[in-house]
């Protein structure tokens, strides 16, 4: 601990010297963020209406805005840099709980601490960096409850997974309902303690789903899916075949329009909205000038989207599929090639480019389909201790999940949707090492007493 502490606080005092700054500027124009005047005056309310976003992320927020005011400036980046340090010593907790020896889990953790993408997103304002840490923690929580069965860790772990939840909307409830029946099959005996335990994250979920449901009509976290599909499907088709199916009625007008782009350029389709009274749903831009994607109308603006984009894979799967086969390559992008990115990057040059060179978009897949498969293997082979397989089918599964939905519903930042599940990946690559090096001094050692065995008998004198 001492010494991931110290690697930790060093790198970050280098890091500040090297010009390194918070990036807090970004949070006001961002689309998922509500727009901070309403978070300070207005966060309750702003809260209950979002549509756009699973709440945590703006709930977190707006409560620092609020509580330290102008002092949030310090705030932002205390907190980011305590999850950061959070982080480092929860993968070395991981994987010494897998069996991970203790000096090369230390250096995983500190090569993670200090690896130009985690240097960069702890530096920056948006969830990337907290639903890391919370993933990364749930599958120490998830190794801890397994090993004591203790109802309290079973609430936190599934806490955790709501948690990710409502911060990320990638993450789905069916995730956590998944969460939920692997965790009762593996542990039948204690059915009964982990549905109690998982009852109360599992609500709250519910809740917020079903709140969007009564005020919006829609079953989940984020109104943005009809939006982020016609990115991959409408908005990238052959301009020409995109006006003859909708002279055809076989797409709506609104396929001729780009996605996320300001509402009124959707009236034509979709009318003028009526005023709800709620800023957060009315205000057609937020005070900084920039896009007010949470307004009401794009939640109708979302739905059309999602049925054309629905037609057009329909009827052309193989243009979604290459659509799918671009995205799945830039998921595998250095993490840094992020543009919010670039002022902080452009300080740790050399070190980006490092990294860069070593962590290739080849490898990058490789090391990731390789921890996938040995995870999954592993989790269901009946190897190792029944949390330890729990753990590695927990991390297996989630780095699937976060490559197929991250790759198939969206496309532009998908290199950064990786980075959320590179701890499991650099955990379950740390085991692999560990337990071939054992396989490889078992190896030694027999074939040492082999010899010796010989060399024995060789010296034996014979029988007349």
């Amino acid at each position: 601990m001492a010494a991931i502490a110290t690697a930790f606080v060093v790198s970050r005092v280098a890091l500040h010297a090297a010009g390194v700054t918070f990036e807090d500027g970004l949070f006001p124009g961002f689309w998922h963020s509500v727009d901070v005047p309403l978070l300070k005056a207005d966060l309750a309310r702003s809260i209950l209406y979002l549509h756009a976003q699973p709440p945590l992320m703006n709930l977190g927020a707006g409560l620092v805005f609020k509580a330290f005011g102008d002092s949030a400036t310090w705030v932002f980046p205390a907190l980011f840099q305590a999850g950061g340090l959070g982080l480092a010593l929860t993968l070395w907790r991981l994987q010494e709980s897998l069996g991970v020896p203790r000096e090369l889990a230390v250096a995983g953790a500190i090569a993670f601490a200090v690896s130009p993408a985690s240097l960069l997103y702890e530096n920056f304002l948006f969830y990337t960096y907290p639903v890391t840490a919370m993933l990364c923690g749930s599958a120490w929580l998830l190794h801890r409850a397994m090993e004591k069965g203790r109802s309290r860790d079973w609430l936190v772990f599934f806490g955790v997974l709501a948690a990710v939840v409502l911060t990320r909307s990638l993450f789905h409830l069916a995730w956590l309902l998944a969460c939920l029946a692997a965790c009762v099959s593996l542990r039948p005996g204690h059915a009964s303690r982990i549905l109690k335990a998982a009852s109360v994250p599992v609500l709250v979920v519910l809740l917020v789903h079903a709140k969007n449901q009564i005020l919006f009509g829609g079953f989940s976290t984020s109104s943005w899916l009809g939006m982020s599909l016609g990115r991959m499907t409408t908005d990238r088709m052959d301009p020409a075949l995109r006006a003859r199916w909708i002279r055809e009625g076989y797409l709506s007008p609104i396929a001729a329009i780009r996605p996320y782009r300001p509402i009124g350029d959707y009236e034509a389709v979709i009318g003028a909205p009526s005023p709800t009274g709620v800023p957060v749903l009315d205000l057609p831009a937020k005070s900084t000038g920039e896009l007010n994607l949470h307004h009401g109308a794009y939640v109708e603006v979302s739905r059309r989207f999602l049925q054309d984009a629905v037609k057009v894979i329909v009827r052309s799967p193989g243009e979604y599929l290459r659509n799918v086969r671009t995205a799945l390559r830039r998921y595998f992008d250095p993490a840094t090639d992020y543009h919010p990115l670039n002022r902080n990057r452009a300080r740790i040059r050399p070190w980006e480019e490092l990294g860069s060179r070593i962590f290739r978009p080849g490898f990058l897949a490789a090391a990731v389909a390789l921890a996938m498969g040995l995870a999954l293997l592993a989790g269901l082979g009946g190897a190792g201790t029944p949390a330890s397989r729990a753990v590695l089918l927990f991390m297996g599964a989630t780095i699937l999940y976060v490559t197929a939905t991250g790759t198939a519903l969206e496309i532009g930042e998908n290199n950064r949707f990786r980075f959320m599940i590179e701890p499991f990946v650099l955990t379950i690559g740390a085991l692999g090492a560990a337990r071939a090096l054992d396989r490889l001094r078992a190896a030694v050692q027999e074939s040492q007493e082999i010899g010796s065995e010989r060399v024995g008998h060789e010296d034996r004198p014979e029988r007349a």
